[in-house]
């Protein structure tokens, strides 16, 4: 957990390529440590890097399914993909692991409101 701990103090200071590091190390102790994986892609993130975030999120929840704040995540890489349907049910079920979860409430929104947006603009 200590790796874990130093890599979210690297990503809260912005120092994403240090924090990654630290995941990586976490992950070395302890192979399925599902939160250096979600932390992982959370760096990975703010460095652009969706497809490796997405990977990220993947792993975390092969190892455990329920985890919502890693659908929640995975839903916002979609999101910054521009991939709004992978988006939207990666909320709904992280709301449905966790009915109050208000970040994923507040992104399923957004999203479903930019979606619906788009799609009035786009019908005649």
């Amino acid at each position: 957990e200590a790796y874990n701990n130093m890599g979210n103090a690297f990503q809260d200071q912005g120092k994403l390529n240090k924090s990654i590091s630290c995941y990586e190390k976490a992950l070395e102790f302890k192979p399925g440590y599902v939160e250096a994986f979600n932390n992982m892609g959370s760096a990975f993130e703010g460095q652009g890097r969706l497809n490796e975030a997405i990977s990220c999120y993947e792993k975390a929840l092969e190892i455990k399914p329920d985890y919502a704040d890693a659908h929640n995540n995975m839903g916002i890489a979609f999101q910054n993909q521009g991939k709004p349907e992978e988006a939207i049910l990666c909320y709904q079920k992280a709301l449905q692991l966790k009915p109050d979860y208000a970040d994923a409430c507040n992104y399923l929104v957004h999203q479903l409101q930019h979606t619906c947006a788009w799609q009035n603009i786009a019908t005649p």
